[in-house]
């Protein structure tokens, strides 16, 4: 069974109307911190796909 990385804190950095921006730091199961930049929109979703090499791949559309 795989950890899930633990929540540490959550800093609000920007509440706005269309979009909300938080920066999360959690533990990974590993023992080290790691920090992740969050934008909330409602109505949108994105989703990031990253290969084996670490290449990030897009989409043109």
């Amino acid at each position: 069974m795989t950890q899930e990385p633990q929540l540490i804190r959550q800093e609000k950095k920007f509440d706005g109307a269309i979009v909300n921006l938080r920066v999360d730091t959690v533990l990974l199961p590993n023992g080290r911190e790691a920090t992740f930049e969050v934008v909330e929109h409602e109505k949108a979703v994105v989703i990031v796909p990253i290969d084996a090499d670490d290449n990030v791949l897009l989409v043109r559309q």
